[in-house]
């Protein structure tokens, strides 16, 4: 082999031939072209590196800002609630019988025992009309002329009620609350002071700390600080270890956060973030803001919540990679690769442990706590997106409205935790009963909605309405009681009813109420439905000016001992009448006066009115005639029930012994103990008890035996078919027996045909009432029957030409 030529200077490098080895690079190429190629990999790696970081900085300002602004919505909530809260006991103060009639110390004690059981009221007063303090929870402020305060002013000039702006402490000192205040009026709608409480607002820092430190407190433990402004900019308070308790509130529009101020002063209920310096740090922060919800807007504020965070912690992880990146890159390229690696692998996984815990947080958002199923804000979300693959897919979507029949008698009979265990059930149940692509929601209280997603028809629909109230008509099992509840359903679909999602819930809602007046079905929803919905707007607002215009009357119906055909007693029973719609019968408007609670005030004058009438009767020459006046549900759950009794009597003079009261069964079984007491006051002051609608809900010879109860009335269901049907003349004659044994007085009610009459005369029934011997008549009428009434003369007129004496007197 030839011997190999070296290169010359000056002649060019020839290409080796075949066969031959290359050339030898020389050794400084290699000291020149490593760190070249480090430095080149190092740049790029570099360069990817800041991309790579400051698109993971982006991305970590986006979801911390949307964390914070999250935790901003959260608190703007908790504060709207609980200021709603104290909007509604406001209200109820105002409408207390005490403080509109009662004495300046009776008034203070109700102030102080209900700031007593409530810890969110700094103080709370009455004023009268001129806005001198008449009665307070705190003795320093009575007789105090807070005829100056901007409360008093609105109240007074709108008779509404009034959020104040927040209070100043004494002295040009820090914030301390804020004042709630509502107009007390009399009985004929004159204006009689102001009842005003002071939210302090420790309580609502309280609350927001406890909101904001749950949910995105940060990982080391540092809690998050927080402002609340007004809709002015002015602050009102901060976080606890931020708080200037005894400074003068500062204004954030003159602090270095205008963009702030600008976003969070825009639409009610907004909320984002921004970055910007903040007024107290050098370093600029990720601010959150919310805004309380428009609906709330009505009490008369906008408050905003900020929720700041330094950049710095912010961008915290990130930084001290950057650190150990670096240095390690600087001491040492080749093992740079590996450890970036680690290093984001290590970074990702805190991220998706820390995706998943507030994953788990959004849980408890868009899930209903107590059933596990979808709340309100997830089946709005889910019928949009249900409503959305309708429009392609061209299928009918139905929302089925559920609202739990008897819950509330449940809840108040046998607890709360029992409701509870019961809406668990039922929220089982449902679940079991519908297709794997339905969905079942509930919206609060006993209302649940089911979304029916790729119906072929109406059909559709209707087969699993009727399983869903199948399931919910099954017995439970409840704290050793067996609970029987039925559901009524209504259904709209899409687009047959609505392609609106808020216009479909509300006919599916209507459809529900239509349901609900029968009871234990389901109805799709008709237009014409909407009219009854609105007719009965018009009800219960012409139900609440009814007392006032003097449009109800009270109309007798004889009680007759058959067995000597002597009127013992009357029943009183109201009437409405409506200036338009003509006499109404209770059925028309006792159920919306109960849902209302108009039918306190109603209750009180049906009372008073009957014991002036049978008293007016009885100084007219009938000395022994009694009357019968029925007793609501929520008169009886009112706690100064005996004594509203008791000053009625006083007032009107009659005999507490021609005073019966009638109870229907449902009301003997809640609260036990407390039933016994009460009822135990009237029958000591001579009032006569009797339970109405006997054997038709809750018959327990249990509260027979312990309650002081004098008369059984048989419900009229049992008396209708007597002459027919054997079961009800069996159980007809088991009711007057057991009545005797227990040496009760036993009435009859709705005794329509002389069959009836003879059927339970045969039995000895004591007393009876119904068309029989006379429809109910107005006091006028029944007056002239008094005075025609003769003994031994029931069910045949005077005049026959007449017809039934009784019915057409």
């Amino acid at each position: 082999m030839e011997s190999s030529k070296g290169f010359s200077s000056d002649v060019a490098p020839q290409r080796p031939q075949a066969g031959r080895e290359p050339a030898a690079v020389p050794s400084e190429w290699y000291g020149v072209a490593l760190p070249l190629a480090l430095i080149l990999c190092f740049v790029v790696g570099l360069g990817v590196g800041l991309y790579a970081l400051f698109s993971l900085r982006q991305a970590m300002t986006q979801e911390r800002g949307a964390a914070l602004a999250g935790t901003a919505a959260d608190v703007a909530d908790r504060l709207d609630s609980l200021l709603f809260e104290r909007y509604v006991d406001i209200r109820a103060l105002a409408d207390h019988a005490v403080l509109r009639n009662g004495t300046p110390d009776a008034q203070s004690g109700v102030l102080r025992r209900y700031q007593e059981v409530s810890d969110n009221y700094a103080w709370l007063s009455l004023t009268d009309a001129q806005g001198r303090v008449v009665a307070a929870s705190r003795e320093i402020l009575r007789g105090r002329d807070m005829s100056g305060e901007d409360w008093f002013l609105a109240v007074s000039e709108t008779e509404h009620v009034h959020l104040g702006r927040a209070q100043q402490a004494p002295g040009g000192g820090g914030l301390i609350g804020v004042t709630f205040s509502a107009p007390v009026s009399g009985q004929d709608g004159e204006f009689l002071g102001v009842v005003a409480g002071l939210v302090a607002l420790d309580r609502l820092r309280a609350i927001i700390d406890e909101g904001g430190n749950v949910r995105y407190g940060s990982r080391d433990g540092e809690a998050l600080h927080w402002l609340l402004v007004d809709q002015n900019g002015v602050i009102l308070s901060e976080s606890g270890d931020q708080a200037r308790h005894d400074q003068p509130a500062g204004n954030l529009l003159d602090l270095k956060v205008p963009s702030v101020v600008r976003a969070a002063m825009g639409e009610p209920g907004a909320q984002g973030f921004v970055e910007e310096s903040h007024y107290r740090r050098l370093s600029p922060v990720v601010t959150g803001y919310a805004r309380t919800p428009s609906y709330r807007s009505f009490l008369g504020f906008d408050w905003t919540v900020l929720v700041p965070r330094d950049r710095d912690q912010v961008y915290a992880p990130i930084n001290r990679l950057v650190w150990a990146v670096g240095g390690m890159g600087l001491l040492l390229i080749v093992p740079l690769t590996g450890f970036g690696l680690w290093a984001s692998r290590r970074l990702l996984r805190d991220i998706a442990q820390r995706k998943l815990a507030e994953q788990r947080l959004d849980d408890l958002a868009y899930y209903d706590p107590l059933t596990g199923l979808p709340n309100r804000r997830l089946f709005m979300d889910l019928l949009m997106q249900a409503l959305a693959r309708a429009r392609r897919t061209d299928r009918l979507v139905a929302v089925l409205f559920l609202d739990l029949d008897r819950f509330k008698l449940v809840n108040d009979s046998l607890g709360h935790g029992v409701g509870d265990i019961l809406l668990k059930t039922i929220a089982i149940r449902l679940s079991g009963c519908v297709r794997a692509t339905d969905t079942v929601s509930r919206l609060g209280g006993d209302e649940f909605t089911v979304i029916l997603e790729d119906l072929t028809g109406a059909e559709d629909a209707a087969r699993i309405a009727q399983k869903v109230l199948d399931v919910v008509a099954v017995p439970v099992m409840l704290d050793g009681h067996e609970v029987f509840v039925a559901g009524s359903v209504g259904i709209a679909l899409y687009p047959t009813d609505h392609e609106d999602r808020d216009a479909l819930i509300k006919s599916a809602d209507t459809a529900m109420y239509s349901a609900k007046e029968e009871g234990g079905v389901f109805r799709f929803y008709a237009a014409e439905m909407n009219t009854r919905s609105f007719e009965r707007l018009t009800l219960e607002t012409g139900l609440r000016h009814a007392l006032q215009r003097q449009e109800f009357v009270l109309h007798y119906q004889p009680l007759v001992d058959f067995r000597v055909g002597t009127m013992v007693g009357v029943e009183a029973l109201v009437r409405w009448q409506h200036p338009e719609r003509g006499m109404l019968s209770p059925d028309k408007f006792i159920p919306l006066a109960e849902e209302t609670g108009l039918i306190v005030p109603l209750g009180e004058w049906v009372l008073r009115t009957a014991c002036a009438q049978i008293k007016a009767w009885q100084d007219g020459g009938f000395p022994h005639l009694r009357v019968a006046v029925n007793l609501s549900r929520r008169q009886f759950q009112q706690k100064n029930l005996v004594e509203t009794v008791a000053r009625v009597l006083w007032e009107t003079g009659l005999d507490p012994r021609s005073l019966e009261l009638e109870l229907t069964e449902s009301l003997l079984i809640q609260d036990a103990e407390g039933t016994i007491a009460m009822l135990k006051a009237l029958h000591a002051m001579g009032i006569r008890l009797s339970i109405d609608d006997f054997g038709a809900e809750y018959s327990s010879l249990g509260y027979l035996k312990r309650l002081p109860i004098n008369t059984l009335k048989i419900d009229q269901s049992f008396v209708r078919d007597i002459a027919t049907n054997a079961n009800d003349a069996s159980i007809t004659k088991a009711i007057i027996t057991l009545g005797h044994c227990l040496n009760l007085n036993v009435v009859a009610e709705g005794v329509e045909t002389e069959g009836q009459a003879a059927f339970l005369r045969a039995q000895r029934c004591n007393e009876m009432q119904g068309y029989y011997f006379s429809h109910a008549l107005a006091p006028a009428s029944l007056g002239q029957l008094l005075e025609s009434w003769k003994p031994g003369l029931v069910g045949r007129a005077p005049d026959s030409s007449k017809g039934n004496a009784l019915t057409s007197a």
